[in-house]
């Protein structure tokens, strides 16, 4: 992974964790931005962290333990 501005959709879904189909969701609803160079789809990395760190905190709650 580089660390320019703009990155390919495969180093975004390496960087990040998010799918191909997530990422074209993302950018659909403006929260990537992206540029196209010639075919290729780049998204600006610090655009899209700045997003993902706006995100609000996971929920995860320990599972019920039946005791017995």
């Amino acid at each position: 992974m580089s660390k320019s501005r703009y990155t390919t959709i495969p180093d975004w879904q390496t960087l990040t964790g998010m799918n191909r189909s997530a990422t074209y969701v993302a950018l659909a609803a403006g929260h990537l931005r992206a540029v196209k160079l010639g075919r290729r789809t780049l998204i600006d990395v610090q655009h899209g962290l700045a997003w993902m760190d706006s995100l609000p905190p996971a929920n995860i709650r320990l599972p019920s333990v039946k005791v017995g």
